[in-house]
């Protein structure tokens, strides 16, 4: 075996009859940043320093490599040059584990085993920070020679890379520019506007601009940053854009242009962005939630006191429209409310699976709302119940088991298409999940979480996941814990025997409409009510009057309902307290002992008096 490179690396000739085994403990001979680098591209070994200087777990060198763009070519000519058994030198530029610049002069030397080459042989040079000024000095000069080389950078690169002359057309371009864009290479080059028309007219302009000005020469490099590309089918892709001229011998000059993919990148930054979103949005739409409880309180109350009193069809029919239309409401808002109002876990309890999955679904589909008035996808949801049951849990984290199980199998319908929900109870009781797949490839922009992520989802429910894929379908059923799930209970609707009249009532609220409405409803079953607008006002009123049954919202400014109640149980212990909210409140059961009644924002009247009612029957006041 005979080492034909000298340690100073000065002699630039190839490495002679030896093994992969051989020259990976050759790297290790040197002090310089070094590396074996596989005819495939990949590093498969390198020295501590090389270490120290890039991260080498899974580099190659595709477009993921730490070299910036505008290097990436010559290093790429390089490369295939070596690959031809011609030891190479250049120069270039990376980022290194500390995402700092670093300029190194390349050695590259092929890897002899017989006639064969098995590697390359690489070793880095750290010099000083080049200063460049990009003008007519630094074009690429292409000699007759390196045509060769030119030729096999444009069939095998792995980034995509075009060139255009003086007018705008397209005169080489790799076949990666074709996977990038979708349009045959011959199409490109007899109409140009294929390009260009996949671009925005804010990008067009701005590539226009660039070009002309690098072929008067007053600009010898350009990167020119994220372009977006509508693709020949459609689809959205981001580059980011390289500009730099190229002369040929003897002919006249022409662009280069590479175009790095970063689409991918692009697609998780908007998930990010969503994310952050989501939780900015969670933040304020508490604060939103709590007025259009209001609202919604305000038309659901009005409306059932209006219907009580009115007697004529054609209004009765109306007012019945307008409170079906505020209980949808109030539902819609009760899902919202239970996906961001968490600030820490639930404590376990009974979950109504056939409720917690329509509440998944129907979160779900604001979600494929928005998608479709994007023109993104059109997805909708079928569900089929073959049993009723509940399941002892965290229902939170079952509602998100739920709607991430939803997410994941829609993320294989890419235009439009059906998410199929069934329920089932044989020997174990599943929930089955499936789409039809449209293509073999998954848009990254509709993979809101991962296999991962939903395996850890499924071990929260100590529940069981199986996933099924063919060429036409993608399903996941979940399989949830036999010892957990039990019938669902038949509940009997409980008649008050008690009627709620001839009580001395305190209503604490400082929404006159809810003031208004509430103080004709009890007045008019025969009771006493006197009405406040803040806690102090009632509380000094109850030192006098000791008053049965307390009203209170919770949101009062200065003194809130919840420290109304508290000092009201300290003084008159059997006064039914009832606390009314359009916030949200975990922590609520830690006051059973304060709050007798709970009622969250928006409620009916009809379920407030049926819960005095039996809340007095209990105490059997009268």
């Amino acid at each position: 075996m005979v080492y034909s490179m000298q340690n100073n690396h000065n002699s630039m000739v190839p490495i002679n009859d030896l093994t992969i085994h051989s020259a990976t403990e050759m790297v290790l001979m040197f002090q310089l940043p070094a590396c074996v680098i596989s005819i495939s591209g990949e590093v498969i070994a390198s020295n501590d320093a090389f270490s120290d200087l890039v991260n080498v777990k899974n580099l190659s060198l595709d477009v993921t490599h730490p070299f910036y763009p505008e290097y990436r070519k010559q290093l790429a000519t390089s490369y295939l040059k070596a690959l031809k058994g011609i030891s190479r030198q250049c120069f270039a530029v990376f980022r290194n584990k500390d995402n700092q610049r670093v300029s190194a002069e390349l050695y590259i030397f092929p890897i002899f085993q017989g006639s064969i080459i098995v590697a390359l042989f690489v070793l880095l040079q750290i010099v000083d920070e080049r200063i460049l000024s990009f003008d007519k000095s630094t074009d690429t000069i292409i000699s007759h020679e390196s045509k060769n080389y030119e030729t096999l950078l444009y069939e095998y690169s792995p980034f995509p890379i075009l060139q255009i002359d003086q007018s705008g057309n397209i005169v080489k371009a790799s076949p990666s520019v074709q996977e990038l864009i979708g349009y045959e290479i011959e199409d490109l080059k007899k109409n140009r506007n294929l390009l260009y028309r996949a671009m925005n007219h804010y990008d067009f302009n701005r590539m226009r601009l660039i070009l002309s000005q690098i072929f008067e020469g007053s600009i010898g490099y350009k990167r020119i940053g994220e372009i977006r590309f509508i693709t020949k089918d459609k689809d959205e892709r981001w580059v980011n854009v390289t500009c730099y001229p190229v002369h040929v011998h003897g002919t006249p000059p022409v662009v280069e242009i590479i175009l790095e993919d970063i689409t991918r990148i692009k697609r998780l930054e908007y998930q990010l962005q969503q994310l952050s979103r989501f939780h900015i949005i969670g933040d304020l739409t508490k604060g939103f939630l709590h007025s259009f409880n209001n609202i919604i309180n305000i038309m659901l109350n009005k409306a059932q006191w209006l219907s009580q009193i009115t007697e004529k069809p054609s209004f009765q029919e109306g007012l019945q429209l307008i409170i079906k239309s505020a209980e949808d409401g109030i539902q819609q808002i009760r899902r919202i409310e239970e996906f961001i109002g968490r600030d820490k876990l639930e404590e376990k309890g009974d979950i109504n699976v056939v409720e917690a999955i329509e509440d998944a679904i129907e979160f779900a589909k604001i979600q494929f709302k928005v998608e479709e008035a994007q023109k993104r996808r059109s997805v909708s949801v079928e569900r089929r119940y073959f049993s009723l049951v509940t399941m002892y849990g965290d229902p939170h984290i079952f509602r998100d088991l739920l709607l991430a199980t939803i997410f994941k199998v829609a993320s294989v319908i890419t235009t439009k298409g059906v998410v199929e929900v069934t329920l089932k109870r044989n020997s174990t009781l599943t929930i089955a999940m499936k789409a039809k797949k449209e293509s073999a490839e998954i848009k990254d922009e509709f993979v809101f979480i991962s296999t991962i992520d939903l395996s850890k989802l499924a071990e929260q429910n100590h529940a069981k996941l199986m996933e099924e894929e063919s060429l036409q379908d993608y399903s996941i059923t979940i399989i949830l814990p036999e010892d957990t799930i039990s019938a669902l209970p038949h509940k009997e609707q409980q008649i008050p025997q008690t009627k709620l009249r001839d009580m001395d009532i305190c209503i604490v609220e400082d929404e006159p409409a809810l003031q208004e409405i509430m103080y004709e409803v009890f007045d008019s079953l025969g009771n006493r009510v006197s009405v406040f607008n803040n806690a102090d006002q009632a509380y000094e009123s109850f030192k006098i009057n000791k008053f049965d049954i307390v009203i209170a919202d919770y949101g009062l400014s200065g003194t809130t309902g919840l420290e109304l109640l508290t000092k009201i149980k300290e003084q008159k212990e059997e006064t039914i307290t009832v606390l009314l909210t359009g916030w949200i409140l975990n922590n609520i059961k830690a006051y059973k002992n304060v709050i007798d009644i709970y009622m969250h924002k928006p409620f009916k009247l009809d379920v407030l008096i049926n819960e005095i009612c039996n809340e007095m029957s209990k105490r059997h006041t009268f």
